[in-house]
């Protein structure tokens, strides 16, 4: 992942080289804002056309594993506020949107389609089954595993992600659980993630890398568990541009 060097509203955004060369797909994650009183990226301008905030699929976001299918209602315009953890859709034009500050922001892209998907995923929607659903999900509509990209945006890495036994032992191997420098349990949400995308049929060779730890990098993302639980929120979006090649 890499800063573009770009920012939107004083905030950072970061491009994934694994989406970006693909042809017709439009992706960012936006990070920290300079000003936190200065507008947010709901706001038309900040997007290519013609991704504007009425074409905007929104999520009430519940740390579940529903993935709702996006598309236009009548008039062109995208359904409201959808309470799910993630959205797929084949429409060109939509642009998916989650909100994160130390949970995962999946993206799934079928080049052939194209299809998209945009999953959110803390412990509780990673030990659910939320990548396994969002992944059968796109099948359903036609995508297939094998030809799928993923990536994940800037979330909480292991070096910083602290938890109870309880969480420890609901996640998978992939988290490999392991103690910290305090003797308590330390999970890798990110290999979690890899590791089920794995299982589900997505090509290694297809997942990108480990993204940056928000934890880590306060000055450029939200990060509830660095901040003390203030709120904020990095987002992250993608869509299908129209006309693609």
């Amino acid at each position: 992942m890499s800063r573009d060097g770009t920012s939107f509203s004083g905030r950072p955004s970061f491009r994934m080289p694994e989406l970006e060369r693909l042809p017709g797909i439009f992706h960012l994650f936006l990070g920290k804002a300079v000003d936190p009183a200065g507008p947010d990226a709901n706001e038309d301008g900040l997007f290519p056309r013609p991704f504007t905030q009425e074409r905007m699929v929104r999520l009430r976001q519940v740390h579940g594993t529903r993935i709702a299918g996006a598309m236009r209602a009548e008039g062109g315009a995208p359904p409201g506020v959808v309470e799910a953890d993630g959205a797929i859709t084949d429409e060109p034009g939509l642009l998916l949107r989650v909100g994160v500050a130390d949970c995962l922001a999946i993206f799934l892209v079928d080049p052939e389609g194209p299809m998209i998907g945009l999953v959110h995923a803390g412990w509780r929607g990673l030990a659910a089954g939320a990548v396994e659903t969002a992944v059968a999900a796109l099948e359903d509509r036609g995508a297939r595993s094998a030809r799928l990209v993923a990536a994940v945006g800037p979330s909480i890495g292991p070096c910083c992600y602290e938890v109870g036994e309880d969480v420890a032992r609901a996640l998978g191997p992939g988290a490999h659980p392991g103690l910290g420098p305090s003797g308590r349990p330390h999970v890798d949400l990110f290999g979690d993630a890899r590791a089920r995308l794995l299982a589900a049929g997505v090509p290694g060779a297809r997942i990108a890398p480990r993204p940056p730890c928000t934890a880590c990098s306060e000055m450029a993302f939200h990060s509830h568990r660095a901040s003390g639980g203030l709120p904020g929120r990095n987002e992250a979006f993608l869509g299908i541009r129209p006309g693609r090649p």
